[in-house]
């Protein structure tokens, strides 16, 4: 059964891979916290997630 849900969660992030950023947003004006991202406002949109596996493949770091 476990594996059944880990495949189900697996495929949900293959089926809606989203490269989109979202910008760090400011806590409050006075003290310019960094906060995080409220996830408001951006428009995401979905890939390919096949073209996008090849894309990393081709520009990952080769380590040392």
């Amino acid at each position: 059964h476990v594996a059944h849900c880990f495949d189900y969660i697996r495929q949900s992030l293959i089926c809606s891979g989203d490269t989109t950023l979202e910008a760090f947003l400011e806590a409050d004006g006075e003290t310019l916290r960094k906060q995080g991202s409220s996830g408001w406002g951006v428009a995401h949109k979905c890939v390919d997630f096949d073209a996008l596996s090849r894309w990393t493949d081709q520009h990952k770091d080769p380590g040392p």
